[in-house]
């Protein structure tokens, strides 16, 4: 979330009132607060002035983070750039991970490979987990029916 999505989420009215401020629509700035979209040059710096800098032009043109990261940037041929900075966190902006197939809620694991690393949801390591696991099971044998006549045969001897 973006800190004009932060100041709209902690102050009811916000993105009313710097609609009114910088004479773009209240749909317009929505979007900018949700990430869905990004500001001219010229909405980022009426924004910042009517945040009195609490939102940053840099921080909605992508230039930095919120906290002095680094947005990742799209190139050309649907590889993503991001610089990697010991100081600051390196932002990865909602479409980038939409391209990528992750959805709001996901958790990421990243996995060293030869070639160099691998990034997926945690639904869908677990998923990769399950499949494997699931060629351990024969053919028509339920785990959980076992399972179950085990302990019944449990409960039966006590």
């Amino acid at each position: 979330m973006n800190a004009l999505g932060k100041l709209a989420k902690d102050k009811r009215g916000a993105v009313a009132e710097i609609a009114r401020k910088t004479g773009a629509s209240h749909a317009q700035v929505s979007r900018i607060a949700q990430g869905k979209s990004r500001p001219s040059l010229d909405l980022a710096k009426r924004i910042e002035a009517a945040t009195e800098g609490e939102v940053t032009a840099a921080s909605l043109l992508g230039v930095a983070g919120d906290e002095g990261g680094v947005r990742a940037k799209p190139l050309n041929d649907g590889r993503w750039f991001a610089p990697v900075n010991a100081t600051a966190p390196v932002e990865l902006p909602p479409e980038l991970l939409e391209s990528f197939g992750f959805t709001d809620g996901d958790a990421l694991i990243f996995r060293r490979t030869a070639e160099g690393f691998e990034v997926v949801s945690q639904r869908r390591h677990i998923r990769r987990i399950q499949d494997e696991l699931r060629k351990l099971v024969p053919e028509g044998v339920s785990l959980a029916d076992e399972l179950i006549a085990e302990r019944r045969a449990e409960a039966a001897r006590e």
